[in-house]
């Protein structure tokens, strides 16, 4: 065991004031490391367990406000909220006896539950999580390659002159993200429940492909061939941008947000022409355009979400598409409740559920993969 770990553990045990000052500089790794000695140091010590309340309220204190101007609990939120969860070593054992742990590196899926899954246009269904580091097929100059089970890129090695494309479909469950590298260097992002066809290489006039989910997508740019992105009744095109369209079916319409470049979007009879920052929300026939924080709508891509006056009903769909889980509200009313903040994907779901439980006045249940909030 790391020194630093334990001699930070026995500063800890020594002090009867404040003692999770001592904590507070250790890494996210440290403090797992730190965890793990606790509860071996426990079952030899009569240890008194922290006062939780006033470590919150000193958290709650520090909060501080961004330029988007909604709360953000910085990299002081996030330290304090992992030392709560590594030294709540009494709760901790009740919480596990009731509960799951689910995985909590969502770049690639939990090996305990469905995976991402390729359909080749030959029939040929491909597990993605079991072919990592591998040439899946190299057929009529198309390389296929699937780089450590979280992205996979297609590479034109020879001029094809086919006339008819061949599609392939990548389908991400729950739990899961995913990248797609299509053949003209078109880079998109998957994330959860989220199915994307794409031929392996494009021919024509256009470069199609389709969406049923959330992507984020940064084209490469060809001023003879646009890129059209096709989404229920609503159709993106684009020449070289980058850009966020999520379609997911609760919702009841498809918004997209452009970061940088130029789309054009038609939604039955409308057409608009969208700008950076702007967003486009097509539902019941009509487009409602407005400037947006594209942050807000983004960061996903890179495992951060944020939350500016969300219902809670929204935040725990989140929760289920990223850890496969059911979320039952006990208390109708508190699915209209506001939530601002920020979420790490990176977090176990335990770490998830406490951090929310904390920063409201509400209380979360897992039980057998099934949340209950109260």
């Amino acid at each position: 065991m790391n020194l630093r770990i334990y001699n930070k553990i026995l500063q800890y045990l020594d002090t009867p004031k404040n003692p999770e000052k001592h904590l507070e500089d250790l890494s996210k790794e440290e403090l797992y490391l730190c965890d793990e000695l606790f509860q071996d140091i426990e079952k030899d010590l009569d240890v008194e367990e922290p006062d939780f309340t006033m470590m919150w309220k000193e958290i709650d204190t520090k909060t501080k406000y961004d330029s988007f101007g909604f709360v953000l609990k910085m990299a002081r939120f996030a330290a304090a909220a992992i030392i709560i969860t590594v030294l709540s070593v009494m709760s901790r054992q009740l919480y596990l006896d009731n509960s799951i742990i689910v995985n909590s590196d969502k770049s690639v899926c939990d090996t305990n539950s469905n995976q991402p899954s390729l359909f080749l246009a030959n029939g040929e269904i491909i597990n993605l999580c079991k072919s990592k580091n591998t040439t899946i097929s190299q057929i009529d100059g198309i390389e296929l390659k699937n780089k450590l089970g979280k992205t996979i890129s297609y590479k034109l090695k020879k001029q094809k002159t086919a006339i008819k494309a061949e599609y392939n479909t990548i389908v991400i469950p729950k739990s899961c993200s995913f990248r797609v590298e299509l053949s003209d260097g078109t880079v998109v992002n998957l994330n959860s429940e989220t199915k994307f066809k794409y031929p392996t290489h494009f021919v024509g006039d256009t470069r199609e492909v389709e969406i049923d989910g959330e992507a984020y997508f940064s084209v490469a740019k060809n001023k003879n061939k646009p890129f059209v992105v096709k989404c229920g009744d609503t159709q993106i095109k684009v020449l070289g941008t980058s850009f966020n369209i999520n379609s997911y079916h609760e919702t009841g319409n498809i918004t997209t947000t452009l970061v940088e470049g130029s789309v054009q979007l038609r939604y039955k009879e409308n057409k608009i022409l969208l700008k950076p920052d702007q967003q486009a929300i097509a539902c019941a026939g009509n487009i409602e355009v407005k400037k947006v924080d594209t942050r807000l709508y983004t960061s996903w891509v890179d495992g951060v979400y944020y939350f500016d006056n969300k219902k809670m009903s929204e935040i725990m769909t989140q929760i289920e598409r990223w850890y496969d889980v059911n979320v039952v509200f006990i208390n109708k009313n508190l699915k209209n409740k506001i939530f601002t903040g920020v979420l790490k994907k990176e977090c176990s779901l335990r770490e998830m559920l406490e951090m929310i439980e904390m920063t409201d006045d509400l209380k979360i249940r897992l039980v057998n993969k099934i949340v209950y909030v109260e």
